[in-house]
Protein backbone atom coordinates (compact mmCIF):
# COMPACT_ATOMS: atom_id res chain seq x y z
CA UNK A 1 0.00 0.00 0.00
CA UNK A 2 1.27 3.47 -0.93
CA UNK A 3 0.86 6.27 1.52
CA UNK A 4 0.95 10.26 -0.02
CA UNK A 5 3.47 12.17 1.62
CA UNK A 6 1.51 15.70 2.33
CA UNK A 7 3.28 18.75 0.97
CA UNK A 8 3.77 21.50 3.33
CA UNK A 9 1.08 23.62 1.90
CA UNK A 10 -1.56 20.60 2.50
CA UNK A 11 -0.69 20.56 6.09
CA UNK A 12 -0.69 23.96 6.64
CA UNK A 13 -4.41 24.07 4.22
CA UNK A 14 -5.64 21.10 6.73
CA UNK A 15 -4.11 23.17 9.62
CA UNK A 16 -6.74 26.18 8.47
CA UNK A 17 -9.57 23.33 8.45
CA UNK A 18 -9.52 22.52 11.61
CA UNK A 19 -9.21 25.65 12.99
CA UNK A 20 -12.07 27.13 11.33
CA UNK A 21 -14.40 23.72 12.21
CA UNK A 22 -13.30 24.28 15.62
CA UNK A 23 -14.30 27.99 15.35
CA UNK A 24 -17.51 27.18 14.25
CA UNK A 25 -18.57 24.73 16.61
CA UNK A 26 -17.13 27.25 19.64
CA UNK A 27 -19.40 29.98 18.06
CA UNK A 28 -22.14 27.54 17.34
CA UNK A 29 -22.04 26.85 21.53
CA UNK A 30 -21.67 30.28 22.37
CA UNK A 31 -24.92 31.10 20.37
CA UNK A 32 -27.17 28.26 21.86
CA UNK A 33 -25.97 29.39 25.11
CA UNK A 34 -26.87 33.42 24.38
CA UNK A 35 -30.07 31.92 22.64
CA UNK A 36 -30.90 30.05 25.64
CA UNK A 37 -30.06 32.61 28.57
CA UNK A 38 -30.76 35.46 26.62
CA UNK A 39 -32.71 34.81 23.28
CA UNK A 40 -36.35 34.40 24.64
CA UNK A 41 -36.11 37.48 26.89
CA UNK A 42 -38.80 40.04 26.11
CA UNK A 43 -36.73 43.18 25.52
CA UNK A 44 -38.66 45.78 28.22
CA UNK A 45 -38.25 49.70 28.19
CA UNK A 46 -38.55 51.41 31.38
CA UNK A 47 -37.94 54.71 32.12
CA UNK A 48 -35.05 57.06 33.91
CA UNK A 49 -35.80 58.36 37.13
CA UNK A 50 -32.17 59.06 37.63
CA UNK A 51 -29.63 61.99 36.56
CA UNK A 52 -30.63 64.93 38.60
CA UNK A 53 -28.45 67.84 37.63
CA UNK A 54 -25.31 69.55 39.14
CA UNK A 55 -27.17 72.51 40.45
CA UNK A 56 -30.03 70.32 42.24
CA UNK A 57 -27.30 68.35 43.56
CA UNK A 58 -25.37 71.73 44.98
CA UNK A 59 -28.38 72.94 46.64
CA UNK A 60 -27.89 69.51 48.44
CA UNK A 61 -23.83 69.53 48.68
CA UNK A 62 -24.61 73.05 50.55
CA UNK A 63 -26.45 71.98 53.01
CA UNK A 64 -23.90 69.52 53.81
CA UNK A 65 -25.29 66.11 51.53
CA UNK A 66 -22.47 65.26 49.37
CA UNK A 67 -23.94 62.23 47.57
CA UNK A 68 -21.19 60.62 46.40
CA UNK A 69 -19.35 60.83 50.11
CA UNK A 70 -22.91 59.56 51.51
CA UNK A 71 -22.65 56.67 49.04
CA UNK A 72 -19.07 55.64 49.29
CA UNK A 73 -19.66 55.55 53.35
CA UNK A 74 -23.26 53.74 53.31
CA UNK A 75 -21.63 50.89 50.92
CA UNK A 76 -18.28 50.63 52.90
CA UNK A 77 -19.76 50.64 56.64
CA UNK A 78 -23.73 48.80 55.57
CA UNK A 79 -22.57 46.49 52.79
CA UNK A 80 -18.80 45.84 52.05
CA UNK A 81 -17.69 45.88 55.59
CA UNK A 82 -20.96 44.31 56.96
CA UNK A 83 -21.47 40.32 58.31
CA UNK A 84 -23.45 39.09 54.91
CA UNK A 85 -21.53 41.42 52.49
CA UNK A 86 -24.61 41.26 49.83
CA UNK A 87 -27.35 41.99 51.46
CA UNK A 88 -27.75 45.51 53.77
CA UNK A 89 -28.89 45.63 57.13
CA UNK A 90 -31.75 47.72 58.16
CA UNK A 91 -29.28 49.87 60.44
CA UNK A 92 -26.22 50.01 62.23
CA UNK A 93 -26.01 51.49 65.96
CA UNK A 94 -22.97 53.37 65.87
CA UNK A 95 -20.29 52.74 68.53
CA UNK A 96 -20.65 54.70 71.97
CA UNK A 97 -18.53 56.47 73.95
CA UNK A 98 -18.58 53.48 77.28
CA UNK A 99 -16.69 50.13 76.09
CA UNK A 100 -20.27 48.42 76.54
CA UNK A 101 -21.38 49.90 73.59
CA UNK A 102 -19.63 49.03 70.01
CA UNK A 103 -21.10 49.01 67.11
CA UNK A 104 -23.28 46.72 66.00
CA UNK A 105 -25.61 45.82 62.80
CA UNK A 106 -29.21 45.10 63.34
CA UNK A 107 -29.49 41.32 62.11
CA UNK A 108 -32.37 42.63 60.19
CA UNK A 109 -33.14 42.72 56.63
CA UNK A 110 -36.30 44.73 54.96
CA UNK A 111 -37.03 43.79 51.23
CA UNK A 112 -37.36 47.62 50.31
CA UNK A 113 -33.90 48.80 51.35
CA UNK A 114 -32.61 45.61 49.10
CA UNK A 115 -34.19 47.09 46.73
CA UNK A 116 -33.22 50.63 47.08
CA UNK A 117 -29.26 48.97 47.01
CA UNK A 118 -30.56 46.93 43.34
CA UNK A 119 -31.56 50.31 42.03
CA UNK A 120 -28.42 51.93 43.02
CA UNK A 121 -26.67 48.89 41.28
CA UNK A 122 -28.27 49.03 38.52
CA UNK A 123 -28.00 53.05 38.03
CA UNK A 124 -24.46 52.69 38.12
CA UNK A 125 -23.82 49.73 35.44
CA UNK A 126 -22.67 47.33 38.27
CA UNK A 127 -23.67 44.09 36.70
CA UNK A 128 -22.08 41.66 39.01
CA UNK A 129 -23.35 43.16 42.31
CA UNK A 130 -27.48 44.14 40.81
CA UNK A 131 -27.16 40.46 39.71
CA UNK A 132 -25.33 38.86 42.74
CA UNK A 133 -28.24 40.46 44.88
CA UNK A 134 -31.28 40.03 43.31
CA UNK A 135 -29.92 36.17 43.50
CA UNK A 136 -29.81 36.45 47.17
CA UNK A 137 -32.82 37.90 47.60
CA UNK A 138 -34.80 35.34 45.56
CA UNK A 139 -33.31 32.96 47.14
CA UNK A 140 -33.66 34.04 51.27
CA UNK A 141 -36.97 36.21 50.90
CA UNK A 142 -38.97 33.46 49.54
CA UNK A 143 -42.31 32.98 51.24
CA UNK A 144 -43.09 29.18 50.30
CA UNK A 145 -45.48 28.80 47.39
CA UNK A 146 -47.37 32.14 47.76
CA UNK A 147 -44.98 33.01 44.94
CA UNK A 148 -44.40 36.67 47.14
CA UNK A 149 -41.47 37.97 49.20
CA UNK A 150 -41.60 38.39 52.90
CA UNK A 151 -40.89 41.87 53.86
CA UNK A 152 -37.93 40.90 56.51
CA UNK A 153 -35.29 38.21 56.64
CA UNK A 154 -33.09 37.92 60.11
CA UNK A 155 -29.64 36.67 60.15
CA UNK A 156 -29.07 33.32 61.72
CA UNK A 157 -27.13 35.55 64.65
CA UNK A 158 -29.96 37.30 65.40
CA UNK A 159 -30.70 37.13 69.56
CA UNK A 160 -34.08 39.63 69.62
CA UNK A 161 -37.76 38.70 69.01
CA UNK A 162 -38.36 37.93 65.08
CA UNK A 163 -41.45 39.74 65.05
CA UNK A 164 -42.24 40.22 61.79
CA UNK A 165 -40.74 36.91 60.34
CA UNK A 166 -43.09 35.65 57.55
CA UNK A 167 -45.00 38.33 57.38
CA UNK A 168 -45.91 40.05 53.42
CA UNK A 169 -46.43 43.10 52.34
CA UNK A 170 -48.20 43.66 49.07
CA UNK A 171 -46.62 47.23 49.00
CA UNK A 172 -42.84 45.65 49.79
CA UNK A 173 -43.27 43.57 47.24
CA UNK A 174 -44.16 46.09 44.47
CA UNK A 175 -40.84 47.87 45.56
CA UNK A 176 -39.14 45.05 45.03
CA UNK A 177 -40.88 44.48 41.33
CA UNK A 178 -40.62 47.71 40.59
CA UNK A 179 -36.55 47.63 40.86
CA UNK A 180 -36.26 44.31 39.50
CA UNK A 181 -37.85 45.56 36.39
CA UNK A 182 -35.45 48.19 36.30
CA UNK A 183 -32.23 45.53 36.51
CA UNK A 184 -34.29 42.91 33.69
CA UNK A 185 -34.30 45.98 31.23
CA UNK A 186 -30.93 45.68 31.19
CA UNK A 187 -29.66 42.67 32.27
CA UNK A 188 -32.60 40.35 32.11
CA UNK A 189 -32.04 36.36 31.21
CA UNK A 190 -35.03 34.49 29.65
CA UNK A 191 -35.17 33.12 32.99
CA UNK A 192 -35.58 36.45 34.85
CA UNK A 193 -37.90 36.76 32.64
CA UNK A 194 -40.25 33.68 33.35
CA UNK A 195 -39.68 34.59 37.06
CA UNK A 196 -40.68 38.32 36.08
CA UNK A 197 -43.80 37.14 34.36
CA UNK A 198 -45.14 34.75 37.22
CA UNK A 199 -44.29 37.64 40.07
CA UNK A 200 -46.83 39.70 38.05
CA UNK A 201 -49.21 37.34 37.87
CA UNK A 202 -48.94 37.00 41.31
CA UNK A 203 -49.16 41.12 42.53
CA UNK A 204 -52.15 41.20 39.60
CA UNK A 205 -55.71 39.69 39.02
CA UNK A 206 -56.35 39.22 35.22
CA UNK A 207 -57.64 42.84 34.72
CA UNK A 208 -54.78 44.34 36.18
CA UNK A 209 -55.34 45.58 39.43
CA UNK A 210 -53.24 44.59 42.36
CA UNK A 211 -54.18 42.10 45.20
CA UNK A 212 -55.68 42.46 48.06
CA UNK A 213 -54.15 42.05 51.44
CA UNK A 214 -55.32 42.11 54.84
CA UNK A 215 -55.50 45.25 56.62
CA UNK A 216 -56.51 46.77 60.01
CA UNK A 217 -57.96 50.08 61.29
CA UNK A 218 -58.83 51.60 64.55
CA UNK A 219 -62.66 52.03 65.05
CA UNK A 220 -65.10 53.22 67.71
CA UNK A 221 -67.41 50.98 69.16
CA UNK A 222 -70.98 52.00 69.55
CA UNK A 223 -71.03 56.10 68.81
CA UNK A 224 -67.94 55.03 66.88
CA UNK A 225 -66.30 56.87 63.69
CA UNK A 226 -65.20 54.42 60.95
CA UNK A 227 -63.87 56.36 58.45
CA UNK A 228 -65.38 59.24 56.08
CA UNK A 229 -68.01 57.96 53.37
CA UNK A 230 -68.02 60.09 50.31
CA UNK A 231 -71.41 61.54 51.93
CA UNK A 232 -69.36 62.77 54.20
CA UNK A 233 -66.58 64.35 52.35
CA UNK A 234 -69.18 67.74 51.57
CA UNK A 235 -69.07 67.80 55.72
CA UNK A 236 -65.08 68.82 55.98
CA UNK A 237 -64.36 72.35 57.36
CA UNK A 238 -63.65 73.93 54.49
CA UNK A 239 -60.91 76.27 56.82
CA UNK A 240 -59.68 74.05 59.15
CA UNK A 241 -59.99 70.56 56.99
CA UNK A 242 -61.55 68.92 60.21
CA UNK A 243 -64.70 66.59 60.58
CA UNK A 244 -67.70 68.83 61.90
CA UNK A 245 -69.82 65.45 62.32
CA UNK A 246 -67.35 63.71 64.72
CA UNK A 247 -69.54 62.69 67.80
CA UNK A 248 -68.18 64.74 70.71
CA UNK A 249 -69.20 62.09 72.94
CA UNK A 250 -66.93 59.94 70.99
CA UNK A 251 -64.21 61.97 71.21
CA UNK A 252 -64.08 62.10 74.94
CA UNK A 253 -64.45 58.09 75.13
CA UNK A 254 -62.25 57.42 72.32
CA UNK A 255 -59.66 55.52 74.62
CA UNK A 256 -61.84 52.96 76.08
CA UNK A 257 -64.03 52.73 72.51
CA UNK A 258 -61.37 52.12 70.49
CA UNK A 259 -60.66 48.25 69.02
CA UNK A 260 -59.17 47.43 65.99
CA UNK A 261 -61.40 46.02 62.79
CA UNK A 262 -60.02 43.67 60.33
CA UNK A 263 -60.70 43.88 56.31
CA UNK A 264 -59.24 42.94 53.02
CA UNK A 265 -58.59 45.74 50.85
CA UNK A 266 -55.34 47.23 48.81
CA UNK A 267 -53.15 50.56 50.01
CA UNK A 268 -53.48 53.47 48.07
CA UNK A 269 -49.52 53.88 48.34
CA UNK A 270 -48.86 50.39 47.19
CA UNK A 271 -50.27 51.62 43.83
CA UNK A 272 -46.73 52.69 41.93
CA UNK A 273 -48.73 54.16 38.84
CA UNK A 274 -45.05 54.34 36.91
CA UNK A 275 -44.62 50.58 37.35
CA UNK A 276 -48.41 50.03 36.20
CA UNK A 277 -47.48 52.45 33.00
CA UNK A 278 -44.54 50.73 32.53
CA UNK A 279 -46.29 46.79 32.66
CA UNK A 280 -49.22 48.08 30.45
CA UNK A 281 -47.01 49.50 28.10
CA UNK A 282 -44.47 46.27 27.82
CA UNK A 283 -47.79 43.87 27.62
CA UNK A 284 -47.49 42.54 31.23
CA UNK A 285 -50.46 43.77 32.85
CA UNK A 286 -53.81 44.59 30.24
CA UNK A 287 -54.57 47.79 28.32
CA UNK A 288 -56.32 50.07 30.33
CA UNK A 289 -54.92 48.89 33.90
CA UNK A 290 -53.19 52.62 34.05
CA UNK A 291 -55.89 54.81 33.53
CA UNK A 292 -57.95 52.56 35.81
CA UNK A 293 -55.60 52.81 39.04
CA UNK A 294 -54.82 56.21 38.04
CA UNK A 295 -58.49 57.01 38.44
CA UNK A 296 -58.94 55.33 41.58
CA UNK A 297 -55.82 57.36 43.23
CA UNK A 298 -57.24 60.53 42.16
CA UNK A 299 -60.73 59.66 43.63
CA UNK A 300 -58.34 58.67 47.07
CA UNK A 301 -57.73 62.22 48.15
CA UNK A 302 -60.57 63.17 51.22
CA UNK A 303 -60.90 66.66 49.54
CA UNK A 304 -60.22 69.74 47.60
CA UNK A 305 -59.88 71.46 50.92
CA UNK A 306 -57.63 68.07 52.42
CA UNK A 307 -55.53 67.11 49.04
CA UNK A 308 -54.36 64.34 51.61
CA UNK A 309 -55.06 60.68 50.37
CA UNK A 310 -57.03 57.75 51.58
CA UNK A 311 -54.47 54.65 53.20
CA UNK A 312 -56.50 52.28 51.28
CA UNK A 313 -59.40 51.16 49.12
CA UNK A 314 -61.89 48.17 49.34
CA UNK A 315 -64.88 47.06 47.68
CA UNK A 316 -68.40 46.51 48.87
CA UNK A 317 -70.76 44.11 47.77
CA UNK A 318 -71.79 45.36 44.84
CA UNK A 319 -68.58 45.70 43.49
CA UNK A 320 -67.86 49.47 43.45
CA UNK A 321 -65.07 50.43 45.49
CA UNK A 322 -65.06 52.39 49.43
CA UNK A 323 -62.03 54.30 50.90
CA UNK A 324 -61.24 54.07 53.84
CA UNK A 325 -59.20 56.56 55.36
CA UNK A 326 -57.12 56.07 58.48
CA UNK A 327 -54.03 53.87 58.40
CA UNK A 328 -53.76 52.35 61.95
CA UNK A 329 -55.82 55.41 64.35
CA UNK A 330 -59.20 56.60 63.78
CA UNK A 331 -60.06 59.73 62.68
CA UNK A 332 -56.31 59.91 61.79
CA UNK A 333 -54.61 60.04 58.65
CA UNK A 334 -50.80 59.21 58.13
CA UNK A 335 -49.17 61.64 56.22
CA UNK A 336 -45.96 59.74 55.45
CA UNK A 337 -49.04 56.94 53.81
CA UNK A 338 -50.26 60.30 51.78
CA UNK A 339 -46.58 61.59 50.72
CA UNK A 340 -45.84 57.99 49.15
CA UNK A 341 -49.44 58.56 47.01
CA UNK A 342 -48.15 62.06 46.50
CA UNK A 343 -44.57 60.58 44.56
CA UNK A 344 -46.54 58.12 43.26
CA UNK A 345 -49.03 60.76 41.18
CA UNK A 346 -45.85 62.87 40.58
CA UNK A 347 -44.01 60.66 38.95
CA UNK A 348 -46.37 60.31 36.10
CA UNK A 349 -47.34 64.22 36.03
CA UNK A 350 -50.44 63.86 37.71
CA UNK A 351 -49.79 65.31 41.37
CA UNK A 352 -52.78 67.63 41.91
CA UNK A 353 -51.63 71.30 42.76
CA UNK A 354 -53.37 71.50 45.65
CA UNK A 355 -51.60 68.45 47.26
CA UNK A 356 -48.14 69.89 46.67
CA UNK A 357 -49.36 73.14 47.82
CA UNK A 358 -50.42 71.66 51.13
CA UNK A 359 -47.43 69.58 51.46
CA UNK A 360 -44.71 72.19 50.60
CA UNK A 361 -46.80 74.84 53.14
CA UNK A 362 -46.28 72.24 55.81
CA UNK A 363 -42.57 72.03 55.27
CA UNK A 364 -42.13 75.68 54.86
CA UNK A 365 -43.91 77.05 57.75
CA UNK A 366 -42.72 74.21 60.01
CA UNK A 367 -39.62 72.98 61.62
CA UNK A 368 -40.72 69.10 60.44
CA UNK A 369 -43.12 67.14 59.19
CA UNK A 370 -45.61 65.30 61.71
CA UNK A 371 -46.95 62.15 60.53
CA UNK A 372 -50.61 61.78 61.60
CA UNK A 373 -53.12 64.67 60.48
CA UNK A 374 -55.97 64.70 62.76
CA UNK A 375 -59.61 64.97 61.49
CA UNK A 376 -61.16 66.04 64.17
CA UNK A 377 -58.98 68.94 65.50
CA UNK A 378 -57.49 69.50 61.58
CA UNK A 379 -53.99 69.33 63.09
CA UNK A 380 -50.56 67.96 62.48
CA UNK A 381 -49.39 65.45 65.28
CA UNK A 382 -47.27 63.02 66.43
CA UNK A 383 -43.72 61.66 65.55
CA UNK A 384 -41.76 62.84 62.61
CA UNK A 385 -42.33 61.72 59.22
CA UNK A 386 -38.49 61.60 58.54
CA UNK A 387 -39.41 58.39 56.43
CA UNK A 388 -40.46 59.99 53.87
CA UNK A 389 -38.18 62.74 53.64
CA UNK A 390 -36.23 61.32 50.33
CA UNK A 391 -39.86 61.49 48.23
CA UNK A 392 -40.30 64.81 48.98
CA UNK A 393 -36.92 65.79 47.66
CA UNK A 394 -38.20 64.34 44.32
CA UNK A 395 -41.29 66.10 45.05
CA UNK A 396 -39.74 69.08 45.12
CA UNK A 397 -37.29 68.13 42.20
CA UNK A 398 -39.99 67.19 39.59
CA UNK A 399 -41.95 70.17 39.96
CA UNK A 400 -38.78 72.01 39.61
CA UNK A 401 -38.96 73.88 42.97
CA UNK A 402 -35.99 74.62 43.92
CA UNK A 403 -36.87 76.71 47.33
CA UNK A 404 -38.64 74.09 48.57
CA UNK A 405 -35.99 70.89 47.38
CA UNK A 406 -33.25 73.35 49.40
CA UNK A 407 -35.39 73.73 52.49
CA UNK A 408 -35.99 69.59 52.81
CA UNK A 409 -32.39 69.63 52.13
CA UNK A 410 -31.97 71.77 55.43
CA UNK A 411 -33.97 68.97 57.03
CA UNK A 412 -32.27 65.98 55.74
CA UNK A 413 -28.78 67.84 55.85
CA UNK A 414 -29.15 68.63 59.84
CA UNK A 415 -28.99 64.74 60.35
CA UNK A 416 -25.80 64.34 58.52
CA UNK A 417 -22.41 63.37 60.45
CA UNK A 418 -19.96 65.57 60.17
CA UNK A 419 -17.37 64.85 62.57
CA UNK A 420 -14.42 63.69 60.99
CA UNK A 421 -13.39 60.72 63.11
CA UNK A 422 -16.73 59.29 62.86
CA UNK A 423 -16.77 56.06 61.09
CA UNK A 424 -20.49 57.05 59.64
CA UNK A 425 -19.05 60.75 58.48
CA UNK A 426 -21.03 61.51 55.68
CA UNK A 427 -24.15 59.25 56.45
CA UNK A 428 -27.37 59.93 57.62
CA UNK A 429 -28.20 59.10 61.32
CA UNK A 430 -31.30 59.51 63.80
CA UNK A 431 -30.48 59.26 67.67
CA UNK A 432 -32.36 57.00 70.13
CA UNK A 433 -31.70 56.10 73.86
CA UNK A 434 -28.51 58.11 74.00
CA UNK A 435 -27.08 56.06 70.85
CA UNK A 436 -26.75 57.03 66.96
CA UNK A 437 -28.23 54.75 64.40
CA UNK A 438 -27.72 54.96 60.49
CA UNK A 439 -31.31 53.44 58.66
CA UNK A 440 -31.03 51.91 55.17
CA UNK A 441 -33.94 53.09 54.58
CA UNK A 442 -32.12 56.67 54.97
CA UNK A 443 -29.02 56.78 53.33
CA UNK A 444 -29.83 54.82 50.01
CA UNK A 445 -33.17 56.70 50.06
CA UNK A 446 -32.17 60.19 49.91
CA UNK A 447 -29.10 59.14 47.51
CA UNK A 448 -31.37 58.20 45.30
CA UNK A 449 -33.19 60.69 45.60
CA UNK A 450 -30.17 62.77 44.88
CA UNK A 451 -28.38 61.08 42.23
Amino acid sequence: MRFRVLSFFDRRKLIWICVAVAAILVLGGLYLWYASTYGNAKKIVVPSNFGIEYEWQEIASNNGIVTDFLWARTRSVMVEDASDGVLIPSSYVVKGRLATQPSAESGMYNLRDQAMLLNIYVSQGDRSRASQLQERVLELFASGDSGLLVSTVYADTYEGDKELEGLVSVYDNMIWLESFVNYYSLYGTSQNFDWLQGYVGVLFDHEGMPIVEDLSVETYIENAYVGVTDDELSEVDSQSGSLTNFSQEANQTQEQDEQMTAYVGVKISSIRLQLVDTLETNELLPEGSYDRLLQIVLDSRVSPELPLYAYAYTFLEDGSISYVYEANRAARISVSESVQTMYNLALVGQLPQESYAWLKTQLMNNASLSDTYSMISGMLEGDKATDVYDEILRIAYLNEDSSFFERVCSFVGYRVATLSSSEVLSMIFRSSNGRFICYASDNLGVFLALM
